[in-house]
């Protein structure tokens, strides 16, 4: 048996040194004093136990509090997940709208499809070409005509 790097030689040598310091008269009162000392450390550890598993108790508690609340929170239709929803239902929403103003913005006018091209304004117009898209299938259905 080791007891902090002692072995069992050494303590009895200790202790028989001691005895001779202390003298048979102060030994009852010594082990008095020990015993005291060892009552107090055991009441202290007793009570720094005590206090750890209170500690202990109280974040088990906490923890179990907390799982509640983030299964509430999970659940659909219910806190987070609701708010989700509704928050992704704006953005939708938004985006619907930023995409219709959008497409009417780039869609052509009816002004702006009867222009005729710089290109094609420059050229000069041959006798007979239609430059409007409905010219085109009357002097088609014209011609058609006068071959018959």
């Amino acid at each position: 048996m080791d007891f902090l790097g002692i072995g069992p030689f050494e303590l009895i040598l200790v202790l028989i040194v001691f005895f001779i310091f202390v003298g048979p008269a102060k030994l009852p009162e010594i082990a008095g004093m020990i015993g005291k000392g060892m009552r107090k450390f055991r009441e202290a550890s007793a009570e720094l136990n005590r206090g750890l598993k209170d500690m202990a108790d109280e974040v088990k508690e906490a923890g179990s509090e907390l799982g509640k609340d983030v299964g509430e929170t999970a659940k659909p239709g219910t806190g987070l997940a609701r708010d989700l929803q509704e928050v992704s239902r704006e953005i939708r929403g938004a985006a619907r709208e930023a995409g219709d103003s959008a497409k009417s913005a780039t869609r052509p006018t009816k002004r702006a499809a009867t222009r005729i091209p710089k290109e094609a304004s420059d050229k000069p117009k041959q006798a007979g070409t239609p430059t409007e898209p409905g010219q085109k299938e009357a002097s088609e259905r014209q011609a058609g005509d006068q071959k018959d």
